[in-house]
């Protein structure tokens, strides 16, 4: 399951890189991709500092609270910190 979402979420975060979008959707994305890849087991080192990086962007953006919240339930599932 978690894997097919690798690929479409890699595009999503590409795309909002390069286009230097809204740092919101960034983070939520970049948050997203990382949780993908942790679970997946596919890459967990990378999917670790992704969560971490969109948890430090999402913040402060008050617009995030509720992914931010869910970012953190997620973590805490993980035992990660």
């Amino acid at each position: 399951m978690f894997s097919t979402r690798i690929e479409p979420l890699a595009r999503a975060h590409a795309m909002h890189l390069a286009k230097k979008d809204d740092p919101g959707e960034l983070a939520w994305t970049t948050g997203l991709l990382g949780q993908a890849l942790y679970d997946s087991g596919r890459d967990r080192a990378r999917g670790r500092t992704l969560v971490q990086e969109a948890e430090h962007y999402m913040r402060s953006d008050e617009r995030l609270e509720v992914e931010l919240r869910d970012l953190r339930q997620w973590k805490e599932k993980r035992r990660l910190r």
